[in-house]
């Protein structure tokens, strides 16, 4: 019998990007979950980051207010290259 939380780790497995980036950003996932999280955004081949990158661009979307579409749109259009430091914040809608 799966527990409450293998529950809820497996219904990460069915997010896509954009659901994931948004359960990340309603910050009610556990440390441990945003690579469940992380995996769900990357299984989007458009988003060329890698998990560092994603976390920085998700963790920088938090901290200005920052709504899931935009930051979807954010990482189909970030790729090779990437400096986390030149990303202070991202286009608000």
């Amino acid at each position: 019998m799966a527990t409450q939380e293998q529950k809820r780790v497996e219904s990460f497995k069915s997010l896509s990007a954009l659901q994931a980036i948004e359960t990340w950003l309603c910050d009610d996932c556990r440390h441990g979950e945003r690579n469940y999280l992380i995996t769900a955004i990357q299984r989007d081949r458009r988003i060329e980051l890698d998990d560092d990158e994603i976390a920085y661009v998700i963790q920088n979307a938090m901290e200005n207010g920052i709504d899931a579409p935009t930051v979807f749109d954010h990482l189909l259009t970030v790729g090779e290259g990437f400096q986390p430091g030149a990303v202070r914040r991202l286009p608000a809608r």
